[in-house]
């Protein structure tokens, strides 16, 4: 449901709030539950040897979304084969991944590589987008090297190209992809000075400009949604992979909120 996918995002961001320490990969960023066993200092804290480091659980933001990942030593998954494993979790009501690996112990390195294979053969879409119809009992997802997929193409003026159904705006907005968020309140916006809105008006895009921005987000049955925020136009940083860009939105304090769940407070100026 939407509003499940919400309160996953919520949580996530309440455990960064709460004093979680919080890892970037990429656009996406994860919060490990475990210590890994190249965290000497961490280890010594807590009286721990990197023997001890079997396993690290996390939450993993992708996609607009939160997934519990688990990566196992298969010398200590006895069960299950080396390779990639989920299931939907009812009462989670999110995704969960248990990846075993041929590692021992696990490193941050080998934690990462996993969900950057994830990434790279796009599988984390697919994933998501089964949700429910994945089951409550763990399924090996094998990787397919067919149609593979970019889960954080290229800023290209994403004008919105959804051919599905959208609920009504509250206002004209200008589309944007939150998957390419440069900071956790920075997104990219453009690569021109001119973007055409929601309700087919052109954009002039200069710094300082209050902007209105959404993106589309069915939720795990199709349905359709959009996810929304407010800011004002500032530079991109234009470096690395922002370069392709010229413009951004600086979110402001309300965040990306949920366009449905939204309605029922008063409209922003």
């Amino acid at each position: 449901m939407k509003r499940s996918k919400l309160r996953r995002r919520r949580a996530f961001d309440s455990r960064v709030s709460a004093g979680a320490e919080v890892a970037a990969l990429g656009r996406t960023e994860y919060v490990a539950i475990h210590p890994f066993a190249d965290e000497v200092g961490l280890l010594a804290e807590l009286s721990l040897s990197a023997a001890e480091c079997p396993a690290v659980d996390a939450y993993w933001r992708v996609l607009n979304d939160v997934v519990f990942v688990q990566v196992v030593s298969a010398e200590r998954e006895l069960q299950r084969s080396v390779g990639c494993h989920a299931r939907w979790d009812p009462r989670g009501q999110q995704v969960v991944l248990r990846i075993v690996v041929e590692a021992m112990p696990i490193t941050r390195g080998a934690f990462e590589a996993e969900l950057k294979s994830l990434l790279q053969h796009g599988r984390i879409g697919r994933i998501l987008g089964r949700g429910p119809e994945l089951g409550s009992t763990l399924k090996h997802v094998p990787i397919t090297h067919a149609a593979r997929l970019s889960p954080h193409p290229p800023v290209a003026n994403p004008v919105h190209k959804s051919k599905q159904r959208m609920p009504p705006m509250d206002r004209p907005r200008l589309y944007v992809d939150f998957n390419e968020m440069v900071e956790r309140d920075l997104v990219l916006l453009s690569q021109t000075d001119e973007r055409m809105d929601s309700a087919g008006n052109p954009i002039r895009l200069v710094e300082g400009l209050a902007v209105h921005v959404y993106m589309d987000d069915p939720d795990e049955h199709g349905n359709p949604g959009a996810l929304i925020a407010d800011g004002v136009v500032e530079p991109s940083p234009g470096v690395g992979w922002t370069a392709a860009a010229k413009w951004c939105c600086r979110i402001d304090s309300e965040g990306i909120r949920d366009l449905l769940l939204d309605r029922s407070e008063p409209a922003r100026s």
